[in-house]
């Protein structure tokens, strides 16, 4: 069964592989609308994108600005030297990821995809490694589609 995707929404799209994602999403002729879900202003020229401001702390907010999505890329994180603060890093890198497979799951998006790091290993001793593993087995046991076919 072929499942037409019309809707594509992007978490993560001012990052260096967000923003990339961002201009393959445009031209996808297979998406009519690309959505941004963002956490600050982002303006954006192209007629398909619509943008979605808000707190990511807000989950029924961010289920809110995910229902109707075909699609969900999610490609959000920091660094540490933007968020120095391991609990505000772990919010970014951890908690968004999560909280947006679970709304994605709960709203039945057709196809969810993770940007994570090679290497990623909840049982790692690098705090960075841990964290990207942990939110893999996580998203994992959802079982949300990561194809449309």
């Amino acid at each position: 069964m072929d499942t037409k995707l019309t809707t594509a929404t992007l978490i993560g799209a001012t990052g260096l592989i967000g923003s990339h994602l961002l201009q393959q999403l445009c031209a996808d002729e297979s998406f009519g609308e690309v959505w941004l879900i963002v956490r600050s202003d982002f303006k954006s020229s192209d007629p398909k994108v619509k943008v979605i401001e808000l707190d990511f702390g807000d989950v029924i907010a961010l289920k809110n600005a995910i229902t109707g999505s075909d699609a969900v890329f999610c490609a959000v994180g920091t660094t540490r030297s933007q968020t120095p603060d391991l609990l505000q890093y772990r919010k970014v890198d951890v908690d968004i990821p999560v909280n947006t497979a679970k709304a994605s799951a709960e709203t039945g998006v057709q196809c969810f995809q993770l940007v994570s790091s090679v290497g990623a290993n909840a049982k790692s001793r690098n705090f960075y490694l841990q964290m990207k593993g942990e939110v893999e087995e996580e998203v994992s046991r959802l079982n949300i589609p990561s194809g449309n076919g």
